[in-house]
């Protein structure tokens, strides 16, 4: 897997009466459309111009306290071949920067996502007559450390949000897993087994578990319900579609798009779900 850190450096897009470039910063102005984009999330998919393919990008953290994670890839044989985009314009520790994180073979070219990234932020400053470059990071800096607390930092400027009681698990989970996550020559694993979390005692009870309560499951929202639980009581990675399928056999009655959707964490489709509710006694009983 390769990282890779980009600092931020903006400049005016057009140059100064003597043709030179003229810097100036345009920080507080790409927090705001990062922030609104993530409110909006209206187009989910594009097309690199560069090579045609069309690619896709979903949230994987929230934005806030000046920093996010974004999930950049495309969908090949059912599976969502990604790399991870950490964007930091805290200027808490460093100055604003961005973290590429390439797990998928068919996306680990960093220069091209770097390149995406940025060609992202330009379009979007475009009326601002800001233009982003850059520079790669040479030295070795926390940003780990950098990350978590910009994120906390933001909790607490925001008491009220209600993210809060989870976002932070979210982006514990996210940054621990970089690097050691379940792969299968460069794939994820296609076995559910291998998203049980560690602390599971019975992994084979559990998956029996599932299986039961998908038995008669028709509808996306009844399918996903016990996965959702699973993952929300922090017994279950977010799992492929594939690995779902091997042993809960849904083929062809939930999408793809919709699968990513109800496990995604920074979604909640199941609040006052009265189901839901009741997987909760379902789940104790059989535990």
């Amino acid at each position: 897997m390769d990282i890779k850190i980009f600092f931020i450096r903006y400049v005016q897009s057009l140059p100064d009466l003597f043709g030179n470039t003229v810097a100036t910063d345009g920080t507080k102005m790409l927090r705001t459309i990062i922030k609104n984009d993530f409110n909006n999330r209206k187009t989910l998919t594009f097309v690199n111009p560069r090579n045609g393919k069309r690619y896709s990008r979903h949230y994987g953290m929230m934005a806030q306290g000046g920093m996010t994670v974004i999930n950049v890839g495309e969908f090949v044989d059912g599976n969502f071949n990604y790399a991870i985009v950490g964007i930091n314009l805290s200027c808490r520790k460093y100055p604003p920067y961005v973290a590429i994180f390439c797990h998928n073979k068919a996306m680990r070219n960093v220069d091209m996502i770097a390149d995406m990234v940025r060609q992202s932020m330009n379009w979007a400053l475009s009326e601002n007559n800001i233009s982003v470059l850059f520079e790669p990071c040479t030295a070795q800096i926390d940003w780990e450390k950098d990350f978590v607390h910009s994120y906390l930092k933001g909790m607490t400027d925001r008491p009220f949000n209600p993210m809060n009681d989870f976002g932070f698990e979210m982006l514990e989970e996210k940054f621990e897993a970089v690097g050691r996550e379940v792969m299968n020559n460069n794939r994820k694993s296609d076995d559910l087994m291998d998203y049980i979390r560690p602390g599971v005692n019975n992994k084979e009870k559990l998956v029996h578990w599932l299986v039961i309560q998908e038995k008669g499951k028709v509808t996306p929202k009844d399918i996903m319900r016990p996965v959702r639980f699973l993952q929300d009581k922090k017994m279950l990675y977010r799992p492929t579609m594939i690995a779902f399928n091997k042993v809960c056999h849904k083929e062809g009655l939930i999408s793809v798009s919709s699968f990513n959707e109800y496990t995604n964490m920074a979604k909640d489709y199941f609040v006052n779900d009265e189901v839901y509710k009741g997987l909760v006694e379902q789940y104790s009983n059989a535990f």
